[in-house]
């Protein structure tokens, strides 16, 4: 029987996870995501063990005014010793199969939707990879998934034939109205939103 994989999401932040990986009792979740067991049971062994850790890249700016780089994000991995189950714990705003992270995703939605920058200047604030080609193809990948329902669930439809402005638009929207914080600028309050709409 193939075993399974669930990825899990931290209360911790990308920010704060690259600067200080916490430890496997620091990220431990309460319980398997996948059979319900507790991770603790009182007077018994742990229920979820410690099972490596996972390298993976981070694409995008730390924050919605810093310079685009590329963080080494060490994702925590356990092991449910009841069904077996794999899980993977990410920080919040890191992305399963995604290298760019939900704020990198929703502040280039905001600079191309809602500030109306062009593709080419959205991808330099965005991308730490250079490039001279005019587009940026990522974009619109993003948001072929959006609309599939793989990414941002929590975005409304678009009325059929948007333009790529109008779908890049409401997914800023939506990340700002789930900004838990003040912030002062639109790409500020779509970034520090985004990691809340990628759990949607």
């Amino acid at each position: 029987m193939r075993s399974v994989h669930v990825v899990v999401h931290s209360s911790i932040d990308v920010k704060k996870w690259v600067k200080s990986p916490p430890s496997v009792d620091g990220c431990r979740p309460v319980r398997c995501p996948s059979c319900g067991a507790a991770s603790r049971p009182v007077g018994q062994s742990l229920g979820l063990w410690g099972h490596g850790v996972r390298r993976r890249q981070l694409r995008g700016p730390r924050d919605a005014e810093g310079e685009p780089t590329i963080a080494i994000v060490e994702a925590r991995r356990f092991l449910c010793r009841r069904c077996r189950a794999t899980m993977t714990v990410l920080p919040r705003g890191a992305i399963a199969s995604r290298h760019f992270s939900a704020g990198a995703i929703a502040l280039a939605c905001a600079l191309y939707g809602l500030c109306g920058v062009c593709l080419s200047d959205t991808r330099r604030r965005v991308s730490p990879w250079r490039s001279d080609e005019a587009g940026w193809p990522a974009l619109g990948r993003w948001l072929r998934r959006i609309e599939q329902g793989r990414l941002f669930r929590g975005v409304r439809p678009w009325p059929r034939g948007a333009s790529w402005r109008t779908r890049a638009e409401r997914v800023a929207a939506t990340a700002m109205a789930l900004a838990r914080e003040d912030a002062s600028s639109i790409e500020a309050r779509t970034f520090a939103g985004a990691s809340w709409a990628a759990l949607a």
